[in-house]
C-alpha cells in the first residue's frame, strides 16, 4: 500500500483514524500496531516476519540492558548492546549486500557463484536503525526500557513513516508513545499538512528582468545567484536554479542580469528554444510550470512562448489593454506557425475588475465576443491589498487569506484546475458519437 493510492486515502486512513479516536486511550497503540502491520503487509506479507523479529529482538535487548544496568554490570549491558548492533546490521547487510558481494567476487576472482536473488524488504533500513536507536538510548540511560511490547512495536512499525522515513530516535517519541495529547489546533495543523501533500506541485519561472515575481515570493533579487539568466545562457541547469519557498511553490528567480540575455543569446544555437530545453529535465517533477513573461516581445518572451503549451492572458479592463490584446493574438499565431505548433490560449482573465465603470462592461463584452468559452468566469477585483502583498514578499493568499483578492485568486485556481482536469466521457443511453476535435484558439 502506498500513501497516494485510493485505498489508502479513501478507505484505510479514514477508517484507522475513526477507530483510533472512538476507542479508549489504552487501546490506541494496539490499533496503530495492527494498522501498521496491515499497511506494511498489504503487498508482501512474508516480510512482516522479519520486522516482527527485529521488534522482539530489540525489545528483549532493551530489557536485558536495563537489567544489567540496574545491577551495575556494565560489561553485560555493553555486550547486549553489541549483540543488538551486530544482529541488526547483520540482517540489513544480508538483504542489502549479499548479491552485491557475490557479483563482486565473481567479477574479481572469476568465480561462478550463483546470485541468491534476494529481494530487499521495503523499509528495512528505517526500522533497523530505529530499533538500534532504542537500545542505544537505553544503554546511555536516556530512556528507561519499554516494558510494553505493544507500545514498542508501535514505535517500530508506525505506518506514517515506516516505508518513507525519516528515522526517528526513540528518545524523541518515548513520551508521546505513552502520554499523547490531542487538541483541535494540532489536529488542524495535521490536516493542513495532509492537504498540502495532496496539492499540485508548481514551479514558477520568472522571465521578466524586473524580477517582480521573484520578490513577490520573498526572494531578494540580489540573492539570485543562479536564475533564468544563467539557465538561458547555459551557466546553470534548471534544477540548480530552483529555489524552494515557504509558500509551497518553487521559483526560478530573475534580476536585472536577465536584461542582457537577449543580446547574449543571439549567436547561441537554438536561441528561441533554450528555455524549453532547460525545463524539460524538471518537467516531470511538477504538475504545472508557469512562466511569467515580460510585457514586451523580445527573445525572452519568444523563449517563454516556445516553451509553454498554452497562454493565460490577464486583461486589465481598460481600452489600451483591449488594443494590445489584438496585437498579442497576431503574435501568438506567428509563434505557433514558426516555433511552437502546440501553442494554444489557456484562457483570458479580467483583472482590476469593477462593474462601477462603464468601460469595464464594454471591455468584457468585446473580449467575450471574440474568445467565448476561453474567458474565465472568475474576475480579479481592484484591491489595495493585492498591490500591497508583493511589497511584503508574500502572495496575496498568505498576506490576507480572507480578503476579497485572496478569495478571487483561490476561485481562479479552482477554475484553472477544473479546466485542466482530464475530461471523462459522459454516459449515454443511445448511440455514441465520435468526439469532435477541439479547435485551437490560434487556428485561423
Amino acid at each position: 500500500m502506498v500513501f497516494s493510492s485510493t485505498v489508502f486515502l479513501m478507505v484505510f486512513f479514514p477508517l484507522v483514524c475513526g477507530i483510533y479516536f472512538l476507542c479508549p486511550r489504552g487501546w490506541r497503540n494496539g490499533i496503530l500496531l495492527a494498522a501498521s502491520l496491515l499497511f506494511y503487509g498489504w503487498g508482501e506479507p512474508k516480510y512482516i516476519l522479519i520486522m516482527l523479529f527485529s521488534t522482539v529482538f530489540d525489545y528483549a535487548n532493551g530489557l536485558a540492558i536495563g537489567y544489567f544496568r540496574a545491577r551495575g554490570r556494565e560489561k553485560g549491558a555493553r555486550a547486549v548492546l553489541i549483540l543488538s548492533c551486530v544482529g541488526n546490521l547483520g540482517i540489513l547487510g544480508f538483504f542489502k549486500y549479499t548479491d552485491f558481494a557475490i557479483a563482486n567476487i565473481n567479477g574479481l576472482l572469476g568465480a561462478g557463484l550463483p546470485a541468491l536473488g534476494i529481494a530487499l524488504p521495503i523499509g528495512i533500513s528505517f526500522y533497523t536503525f530505529q530499533t538500534m536507536s532504542y537500545t542505544i538510548d537505553v544503554y546511555r540511560g536516556l530512556v528507561p526500557p519499554q516494558r510494553n511490547i505493544i507500545t514498542f512495536g508501535t514505535y517500530v512499525t508506525l505506518f506514517p513513516q515506516l516505508i518513507a522515513g525519516p528515522i526517528v530516535q526513540y528518545k524523541t517519541v518515548a513520551e508521546g508513545l505513552e502520554h499523547r495529547r490531542e487538541s483541535w489546533r494540532e489536529a488542524s495543523l495535521g490536516i493542513q499538512r495532509f492537504v498540502i501533500g495532496l496539492g499540485k506541485k508548481v514551479l514558477i519561472v520568472d522571465l521578466d528582468p524586473q524580477g517582480n515575481t521573484t520578490t513577490g515570493y520573498g526572494i531578494p533579487k540580489r540573492s539570485v545567484e543562479a536564475g533564468t539568466y544563467e539557465v538561458l545562457i547555459g551557466k546553470a541547469t534548471a534544477a540548480q536554479a530552483i529555489r524552494h519557498t515557504e509558500y509551497r511553490t518553487d521559483v526560478i528567480g530573475s534580476n536585472t542580469r536577465l536584461a542582457g540575455a537577449s543580446l547574449e543569446m543571439i549567436d547561441l544555437p537554438g536561441r528561441e528554444g533554450r528555455l524549453r530545453k532547460a525545463l524539460a529535465e524538471v518537467q516531470k517533477d511538477y504538475d504545472f510550470i508557469f512562466i511569467d513573461c515580460p510585457p514586451s516581445l523580445d527573445l525572452l518572451t519568444l523563449n517563454g512562448l516556445s516553451a509553454c503549451d498554452s497562454v493565460l492572458i490577464p486583461v486589465q479592463c481598460e481600452y489600451y489593454a483591449l488594443e494590445g490584446l489584438s496585437e498579442l493574438i497576431s503574435t501568438l499565431k506567428t509563434i505557433r506557425k514558426k516555433y511552437n505548433p502546440y501553442l494554444d490560449i489557456e484562457g483570458v482573465v479580467f483583472t482590476m475588475f469593477s462593474l462601477r465603470y462603464n468601460l469595464t462592461v464594454q471591455v468584457v463584452e468585446q473580449v467575450q465576443k471574440y474568445f467565448g468559452s476561453k474567458v474565465y468566469k472568475t474576475t480579479i477585483p481592484r484591491s489595495i491589498r493585492i498591490s500591497e502583498a508583493p511589497s511584503y514578499g508574500q502572495p496575496i493568499n498568505f498576506y490576507e487569506p480572507k480578503g476579497k483578492g485572496s478569495e478571487a485568486y483561490m476561485d481562479l485556481a479552482i477554475e484553472f484546475i477544473k479546466r485542466n482536469r482530464p475530461s471523462e466521457p459522459k454516459k449515454s443511453r443511445g448511440r455514441t458519437r465520435a468526439a469532435e476535435p477541439t479547435k485551437n484558439a490560434l487556428e485561423d
